[in-house]
């Protein structure tokens, strides 16, 4: 009988308490959020807690350049997750999941009993005209963006899709965007918990059409509703000063991606680009063993390929201290036997 508690969940919040170097936190820390200066005091959320969730949405739509009528909230990525997965299951036949993907993105269809079918994203697939497709921009575990390729733009243009686009405020554009804008049938979403370090909140977006709008809040009552107005209220606060955590963010991460680079390739490790996320995924002959081996030995803490469709390899994330990320990549160097 299969495990079902053995995901990408418990991998790491059961390893994480023994972990010298935790290399699977995607997102940032809370500490970049207390830095923010942001008034979350009881007198202030009194004045405007009555129009929190539509001050949230209003603020949402003027920071990506959409109607308020197409954007929603939601408790966090995972319930956009599987918002987005039934409403996928009654659009099409069948939802195609391109893997690695995150591990979520094809589990929440396949325990929910939806139709799936997962293809390694570098073969050549041909969709359907009645299966949708489900993915996230930029792809985690590697980063890399996909929307850009000739079968996700086909896809977005003509298919039911779902695009989780929660990793791309790390590619630090000037203005945030969504691949909404461009393919208006799509569907796609983001949560605060990543990039702006406030997963305490549990309170995310989604942007589609006026009309799927309609259906996927519809969809949202068979989970929780809507979030809680506290949590839409510091969101409001949130993306009204994002222009902080650009600044703030950027020079962690850049530093880190830097650091990545630099020792991944000196080990001679194959490794996907980390430009465009937090993450980056190291292939080879790595399996979930090798992974829990580096774990009792050196602390050292990745996430198996396993948690994202594949068969080795392994997840490499980079939100932590640049002397953090490179005196645990040194000790993953030296246990794989090429520092």
């Amino acid at each position: 009988m299969e495990n079902i508690f053995d995901n990408i969940f418990t991998w790491i919040m059961g390893n994480k308490p023994r972990s010298r170097f935790d290399f699977t936190a995607s997102g940032m820390g809370p500490e970049i959020f207390l830095k923010s200066g942001i008034d979350f005091s009881n007198d202030e959320f009194q004045k405007e807690a009555v129009h929190a969730e539509e001050t949230f949405y209003e603020s949402i739509a003027e920071a990506y350049g959409v109607d308020s009528s197409e954007v929603m909230s939601t408790n966090g990525g995972s319930e956009a997750i599987q918002i987005a997965s039934l409403y996928l299951s009654r659009e099409s036949r069948r939802i195609v999941i391109p893997i690695p993907e995150y591990e979520p993105m094809y589990l929440v269809p396949e325990r929910y009993g939806f139709r799936n079918f997962h293809f390694l994203r570098d073969e050549i697939y041909e969709l359907k005209k009645d299966e949708s497709l489900s993915f996230t921009d930029p792809n985690n575990p590697t980063g890399d963006m996909l929307s850009g390729r000739d079968f996700f733009r086909g896809a977005l243009e003509s298919n039911p899709v779902f695009c989780d686009e929660t990793f791309s405020e790390f590619r630090f554009p000037a203005r945030p965007y969504t691949n909404f804008t461009r393919y208006p049938e799509a569907v796609t979403s983001f949560t605060f918990t990543k990039f702006y370090g406030a997963g305490f909140l549990r309170v995310g977006y989604m942007f589609a059409s006026r009309e799927k709008i309609r259906k996927l809040k519809q969809y949202r009552l068979l989970s929780s509703g809507s979030p809680n107005i506290v949590s839409l209220y510091l969101g409001t606060k949130i993306i009204r000063k994002r222009g902080f955590f650009v600044n703030e963010v950027r020079k962690i991460i850049e530093q880190n991606r830097s650091i990545v680079r630099s020792k991944l390739s000196s080990f001679g490790l194959k490794f996907s680009d980390p430009a465009n996320s937090t993450t980056t995924f190291v292939s080879g002959d790595f399996d979930a063993v090798w992974c829990k081996d580096l774990m009792e030995k050196h602390g050292v803490l990745v996430t198996p390929g396993k948690y994202f469709g594949m068969k080795s390899g392994f997840r490499i994330c980079f939100t932590s201290t640049p002397e953090n990320i490179s005196e645990g990549l040194d000790l993953l160097g030296e246990f794989a036997g090429v520092a």
